[in-house]
């Protein structure tokens, strides 16, 4: 990792994503030797259900977490919360339960001091636009992950959302 870091332009962090595959010595020996200065999130690098570790981890180091895999309602939310579990939350509009529920639970995350992150890789065009809209709408800061639609081999609608100038747009207009 710190060769791709340092490959990096100045000014420039990383995301990374462990998917649940440390358990909390393992997680530790990577922050220990990862360039955390150029980390924006670790996200899930503890199995879900495990909110006492990833508190551990959070207090001990600069890095923000990020959880994702176990959020499905706002009790959910309110369990890392109350663990004092994660610098930011990342949510997929289909565990959220649709467009609206998303909203809700984004506004939930927001007022509980969350940064929040808006993705799901194995959507389609049509989920990254939704996702668009629902982080313009909420003014997110964080950039949205919205690559569900570089997975397809056709797109299922007839404009596909691209990245243009460094603006998400669909059909011509930004999102």
């Amino acid at each position: 990792l710190e060769d791709i870091v340092t490959a990096l332009p100045k000014g420039v962090s990383v995301r990374v994503d462990a998917n649940q595959g440390y358990d909390l010595a393992a997680a530790r020996q990577f922050l220990d030797s990862a360039p955390t200065d150029r980390l924006q999130v670790v996200e899930q690098p503890l199995p879900t259900s495990n909110l006492a570790d990833h508190a551990t981890l959070r207090e001990a180091y600069d890095t923000a977490l990020m959880l994702d895999e176990e959020i499905r309602s706002q009790a959910d939310l309110a369990a890392i919360d109350t663990a004092d579990a994660a610098d930011a939350v990342k949510f997929k509009r289909m565990k959220a339960g649709g467009w609206a529920a998303t909203r809700e639970i984004v506004c939930e995350a927001r007022e509980r001091g969350f940064d929040v992150v808006l993705g799901n890789g194995v959507q389609t065009g049509l989920g990254c636009v939704h996702e668009a809209l629902i982080w313009a709408a909420e003014d997110l800061v964080l950039a949205g992950e919205f690559n569900g639609w570089r997975k397809q081999s056709r797109p299922i609608v007839a404009a596909s959302p691209e990245f243009t100038d460094g603006e998400l747009r669909w059909s011509g207009s930004r999102v």
